[in-house]
C-alpha cells in the first residue's frame, strides 16, 4: 500500500516500533507524474498480489482445492507501466479472480461476526470436571482455575504447546481442582 503523507504522520510512531514491517522506496528520480503515478498504482497491485498469495496459503492449509490465480494481476502491472488496455479474455480472468477473491473475503468476514470459542466451563466438563464440582468451587478457586487454564490454553493457541501435552497438561488442572489443591501444572 502507499500510504499518504497525512497517513504516514498518523501511523509514524507504528513506523518507527514496526519498521520491519514497512518497505520505503525513494521515487526522487521519477520525473513526470504519470510515471510515479504508473510506480505507485503497480505497488498496489503487488499488495493485491501478497493478499491473494495469503488466501492461497490459507486454502492450502485447510485442505481445499481451490486457488486464486496471481497471473493476471501482473499483466494488470504490466498494461498499467505500458498504458495497455485488456482483451475480451484478459478482462474476463482479471474480473472473475476479483470475484473468487471476493468471495474468499466474505467467507473469512464472516469470522469477525462468529465467536469461534465455547466458555471454559463447557471445556472443564470435556476435561473431567462435573457441574456440581464446578458449582461447589468459591470464587476465588474458580478464578484460579480460569487462570490456569487459560495460561494453558494460550499455550496451544500459540503454538507453544501440542495438543496431546495440553490435554494432560488441563487434566492435571482439573485433577488438582477437584482435589481442592489448584496447584499450577508446570
Amino acid at each position: 500500500m502507499v500510504l499518504s503523507r497525512e497517513q504516514v504522520k498518523k501511523r509514524m510512531s507504528d513506523i518507527k516500533e514496526n519498521w520491519f514491517s514497512y518497505m520505503i522506496l525513494d521515487i526522487e528520480n521519477i520525473q513526470y507524474g504519470g510515471d510515479e503515478k504508473r510506480f505507485r498504482y503497480s505497488i498496489e497491485v503487488l499488495n493485491l498480489v501478497n493478499t491473494v498469495n495469503w488466501a492461497n496459503r490459507f486454502y492450502e492449509k485447510s485442505g481445499s482445492k481451490n486457488k486464486i490465480e496471481t497471473d493476471i494481476l501482473y499483466k494488470v502491472i504490466e498494461a498499467n507501466l505500458t498504458d495497455r488496455s485488456f482483451t475480451d479474455k484478459e478482462l474476463k480472468a482479471y474480473y472473475n479472480m476479483m470475484v473468487n477473491l471476493e468471495d474468499f473475503y466474505q467467507a473469512i468476514n464472516k469470522f469477525k461476526e462468529v465467536d469461534i470459542y465455547i466458555p471454559y466451563e463447557a471445556e472443564f466438563i470435556i476435561l473431567g470436571l462435573t457441574h456440581d464440582e464446578y458449582d461447589n468451587l468459591n470464587e476465588r478457586e474458580k478464578e484460579k482455575l480460569h487462570e490456569y487454564y487459560g495460561e494453558a490454553y494460550c499455550d496451544l493457541r500459540f503454538k507453544n504447546t501440542s495438543v496431546d501435552n495440553f490435554i494432560v497438561k488441563a487434566k492435571e488442572i482439573i485433577k488438582s481442582c477437584i482435589q481442592k489443591r489448584l496447584i499450577k501444572c508446570a
